[in-house]
């Protein structure tokens, strides 16, 4: 008899230990599978914008409106001008100490000028070229359940990116 209930112990134990692995892989596959989806949204938002610009550049005067889509998991979208216009002309600038990443990325002249947001750090970061925001170093733009409208306007060799 007591040896029926110490065999019956291993196999609940057993059962518990099996359903656990079984649960933690589950959530692993899972998290690496949405993973993967958000780096399929990113790829295509970026070959999206970069296409749009391309088209957009070569027409002076023109300007589109576009939505563009991205992950839930993004608030906010920030482009820097690597050309850097005159901020002090501007007045509806983002504040630099709101966004340190942005500022350092312009000083230390790194290769990314667009940055992805999420609700609590940077999600990641890309080139662009041929963009332009105006006169400020840099420009922000909220995105709202994943979706991003954007106007694009040509001026002949750059596209400058203004949002709606």
């Amino acid at each position: 008899m007591k040896g029926q209930l110490v065999g019956q112990f291993l196999v609940y134990v057993f059962a518990v230990v099996i359903m656990g692995v079984v649960l933690v892989m589950g959530y692993q596959f899972i998290a690496k599978i949405r993973a993967d989806e958000n780096s399929g949204i990113a790829v295509q938002f970026r070959s999206s914008l970069e296409n749009d610009i391309q088209l957009v550049k070569k027409e002076y005067g023109s300007a589109y409106n576009r939505e563009y889509f991205l992950s839930k998991d993004i608030d906010e979208l920030c482009i820097a001008d690597k050309k850097r216009g005159n901020p002090l002309l501007c007045s509806s600038c983002p504040l630099s100490n709101d966004y340190p990443l942005v500022v350092d990325s312009l000083s230390s002249n790194a290769s990314s000028n667009v940055f992805l947001f999420g609700k609590l750090s940077l999600e990641r970061t890309m080139r662009l070229d041929d963009v332009d925001i105006g006169c400020c170093d840099f420009e922000c733009f909220d995105v709202k359940d994943g979706s991003l409208n954007l106007r694009l306007e040509g001026y002949g060799d750059i596209a400058r990116v203004v949002g709606q």
